[in-house]
């Protein structure tokens, strides 16, 4: 938790996943406040177009380095919803960091990742 005293929610990923549901549940929650959209460099330039969108609809900064995202001292908690292809890399860059809470859209995605440790 940060000074504001609510949780920095992290998005990674944006429009036409799941994610535009999970940052109206973290905006409805008074404990959360949104901090931007990231995702990872190597991103086709349609996601990267529906994720600046997304960021611009949500009036946050859209962040295109990850691991600048994920050095913020503001960020709580990561919501990764990105492609299936590419959830278990994001999560093993996440979880490298330490105290970050992550959501992620498929458990299919946690279950490689495990077998990659």
């Amino acid at each position: 938790m940060n000074k504001s005293g609510k949780y920095g929610v992290l998005l990674v990923s944006g429009l036409r996943t799941h994610q535009e549901n999970y940052a109206s549940f973290f905006l409805s929650d008074p404990r959360c406040r949104l901090i931007a959209v990231t995702d990872e460099k190597q991103i086709t330039p349609t996601r990267l177009e529906l994720n600046k969108k997304f960021a611009d609809e949500l009036n946050l900064p859209y962040i295109e380095d990850l691991d600048e995202a994920l050095a913020r001292n503001d960020v709580d908690i990561v919501s990764i919803c990105a492609e299936h292809e590419d959830e278990d890399e994001l999560l093993l860059n996440v979880q490298k960091l330490v105290n970050i809470y992550t959501l992620i859209n498929r458990w299919l995605a946690v279950l490689r990742m495990l077998m990659l440790l």
